[in-house]
């Protein structure tokens, strides 16, 4: 009878055993998806627009968290969705917020009337855009890509403004082809 006890026993601790193993993988995938659906969003920066910054191909992890309790800045690098561009995800950076006057002279970015260009040490090549002074209305962003010559952004859209509420995260780190922090 003791045999048959100690037996029981070893099959319930087995089976216990086997349960934790399942639990372990599983508390993982479960973690890893709240965690992308919630806290980090993962992309692939879809073209060239921001090259230098960012390659064409990258996989970009950004915070979703970013932007609970502020609103994104001059500089942030960002992912949103815009009804004018077919991409899942887009990736520019932030040049104005609402409010801001911006105006794009001989290429060059001017920022609230000044009289100096934007300093943007992210832009290995400008462009020879012009665009008249527009103010950029409350809850919206201007944005423009690093890569002047070749990207598609608030120059050229229909809707030139991209709404804070269409933000998904500000753009941290790239993971691949090599880890590169952007702040």
């Amino acid at each position: 009878m003791t045999k048959t006890r100690m037996k029981t026993k070893n099959n319930s601790s087995d089976k216990r055993s086997r349960l934790l193993w399942l639990l372990i993988p599983a508390s993982a995938v479960l973690l890893a998806v709240l965690l992308n659906s919630f806290v980090i969003l993962s992309a692939i920066v879809p073209s060239v627009s921001m090259a230098d910054t960012l390659e064409k191909g990258s996989v970009l992890v950004a915070s979703r968290l970013a932007y609970v309790n502020s609103s994104p800045k001059h500089g942030d690098v960002i992912i949103f969705s815009h009804p004018d561009i077919d991409e899942r995800y887009v990736v520019k950076r932030v040049i104005a917020v609402g409010g801001d006057v911006v105006e794009i002279r001989e290429g060059r970015v001017y920022l609230n009337d000044s009289s100096l260009p934007l300093e943007e040490d992210y832009v290995k090549e400008y462009s020879e855009d012009c665009m008249e002074k527009l103010t950029v209305p409350e809850g919206c962003l201007f944005v423009l890509g690093d890569n002047r010559r070749e990207s598609v952004d608030s120059r050229y859209l229909s809707n030139r403004f991209v709404r804070i509420d269409d933000v998904y995260a500000k753009a941290i780190f790239t993971l691949l082809p090599h880890i590169k922090k952007l702040y």
